[in-house]
């Protein structure tokens, strides 16, 4: 077995620093590890030939990455970058965009062009994210976000001077309204549901929905967080709409019984808050925020989740002309009766 020796010097700025580097064979698994040392030395021995992803860790600073052709026994230097670009994502009015995709590219000057390095990472909550240390050359950014159309920046030359630039990103609207949601503390409502009477759609870990649907302004928007919270609103127009969940009141509790006070099970209700009503009553929100599906033997039905603040209209299910209208929160039961025509609020 042929063993191939490689030496060289990490430096940055010219100047050797200690690093620990990672050597692995492309499509082989094989894996060498090893140190330079205070001036940026290092020796190796490796057991093949062939593309190597090189990943170096500097003693102070980010890690980066390189690609090496080994061929034969031999020499291979390494400048660390000492840069950190910053590429900042917001929508055209002004709101970060988290989870964009944002796929950088650094080739050589014209004409030469050759690719050195590409990625694809993605924007935190801020809308933000920090690249890599990159190699000299020239950068080109795309972004990419579900509800926008794409957007791009550069060319930006990277030089050995480059230290922490801030490259912003602006996304115009694309296919669809985004809705943010956000859960009572002001973080993003991530996995959160939001629908009206004639679509349904779940939030991205950063909190936003796309609803492809057109949309009329005053339209009806019902939604709840991974608690079982509720908030209820009206589209406001335009291509993104905030959606803050309220903090939720006390449970609500309903009481069906006949006429002789006799308790009946199996029964449930529609509600509303501010004339926007809950008419899909998933179970997944009765679920997480611990309602009740349908009433109990003993005939009461309790409701979590639903705002603290606000006008609340409920009524049997099928029964609208029977509402009964309460200002939230509700501490007293709310009792409907059975009677021979049909359900009504008990009095």
């Amino acid at each position: 077995m042929e063993v191939i020796e490689l030496q060289g010097h990490v430096t940055r700025s010219g100047k050797g620093i200690a690093a620990t580097l990672r050597w692995e064979a492309a499509n082989t698994g094989a894996r060498y590890d090893t140190v330079a040392d205070e001036d940026g030395l290092f020796h190796l021995l490796v057991a093949q030939k062939g593309l190597y992803g090189v990943g170096l860790r500097p003693a102070e600073g980010a890690s980066f990455a390189r690609d090496v052709e080994v061929r034969e026994s031999g020499t291979h230097d390494f400048d660390a970058p000492a840069n950190a670009v910053t590429v900042l994502v917001t929508s055209s009015n002004g709101m970060p965009v988290a989870e964009a995709r944002v796929a950088y590219d650094v080739r050589r000057p014209p004409p030469q062009s050759e690719q050195l390095e590409t990625g694809s990472p993605m924007t935190d909550s801020s809308g933000r994210v920090v690249l890599p240390p990159l190699p000299v050359g020239s950068l080109s950014i795309r972004v990419t976000a579900k509800g926008y159309r794409a957007g791009t920046a550069g060319p930006l030359d990277i030089t050995p001077q480059t230290a922490a630039p801030q490259v912003d990103v602006v996304l115009g609207p694309g296919a669809g309204i985004r809705l943010s949601l956000r859960e009572p503390g002001g973080s993003p409502a991530g996995g959160a549901r939001v629908w009206s009477e004639q679509w349904m759609t779940r939030a991205d870990a950063a909190g936003v929905a796309v609803c492809e649907e057109e949309l009329t302004v005053g339209e009806p928007l019902v939604a709840f967080d991974s608690l079982g919270r509720m908030g209820f609103f009206r589209y406001a127009g335009g291509q993104d709409q905030l959606l803050a969940i309220p903090e939720s009141g006390p449970p609500l509790v309903v009481r069906f019984m006949t006429p002789e006070g006799a308790p009946l099970a199996g029964r449930h209700v529609i509600l509303g808050v501010d004339g926007v009503f809950d008419t899909k009553i998933l179970l997944e929100q009765r679920t997480l925020s611990g309602s009740d599906w349908l009433s109990r033997q003993d005939g009461t039905l309790r409701l979590g989740g639903i705002p603290g603040t606000g006008s609340l209209t409920i009524y049997p299910s099928g029964r609208p002309d029977l509402a009964v209208h309460r200002a939230l929160p509700v501490a007293e039961e709310i009792p409907f009766t059975e009677s021979l025509e049909g359900t009504a609020p008990a009095h």
